[in-house]
């Protein structure tokens, strides 16, 4: 598996990366030698068994569920992550970036049930989760989850996590995954998974020496 990712799964960089957990030293061994070198990258993982979880909400007078397939406003949308991802400034609403929005709605393999949005009372997109499932594995992904600030602290987060949860169980999902180590997560039921760091393969002729020290290393 190692030297076929070093042969097959280069990006356009050259580069092979491949995920190992911090706990794995047996793996990391291995990986070292077939050439691959931890980097300072790494990835933390929560995960939610779905067959036993709590998947109940209650959503605050006149708020409502909504998805993609049901009808979807793009600008509220935009404006739901660009606030909730907490970047400074008036949202920009131009051609650009709604056309960048609606690719990430609409991907070749998404399955538009699973993109949750939640509309507050007045009438205002609050919170939005997308998530993903492929029926070769048994886990759904959640990605991204944002919550606009005026809205946040309201239980809108929760809601539309847990009714990505209920429909991706519906669909044969076992479990739910997120790439976070944040508490929200943790408070609403999912635990944490061991962290894992990304190793490189570079092709051999952009390999750094062995004896070369990165700028300012003093080691």
């Amino acid at each position: 598996m190692l030297g076929h990712a070093a042969r097959k799964l280069r990006d356009d960089k050259g580069e092979a990366k491949l995920l190992i957990k911090l706990a794995d030293r047996q793996f990391q061994r291995l990986a070292r030698q077939e050439g691959y070198v931890p980097t300072p990258e790494t990835e933390e993982n929560a995960v939610l068994d779905l067959k036993d979880a709590d998947l109940e909400f209650s959503l605050e007078p006149g708020a409502r569920l909504v998805s993609l397939d049901e009808g979807f406003d793009l600008v509220q949308f935009h404006t739901t992550l660009w606030e909730g991802f907490n970047h400074e400034g008036p949202v920009p609403i131009n051609e650009d970036e709604l056309a960048e929005r609606r690719r990430q709605l609409y991907s070749p393999h998404g399955d538009e049930r699973l993109k949750i949005a939640v509309i507050a009372a007045d009438g205002e997109y609050a919170a939005y989760c997308g998530s993903w499932y492929d029926p070769l594995n048994d886990y759904l992904m959640i990605e991204p989850l944002a919550t606009r600030p005026a809205y946040r602290r309201r239980g809108f987060a929760r809601a539309a996590v847990m009714e990505a949860c209920r429909r991706g169980a519906a669909l044969g999902a076992s479990r739910a995954m997120v790439g976070s180590n944040q508490q929200f997560y943790y408070s609403i039921g999912f635990d944490p998974l061991p962290a894992a760091s990304f190793w490189r393969h570079l092709q051999a002729e952009s390999k750094q020496p062995a004896g070369d020290t990165a700028k300012g290393d003093t080691a």
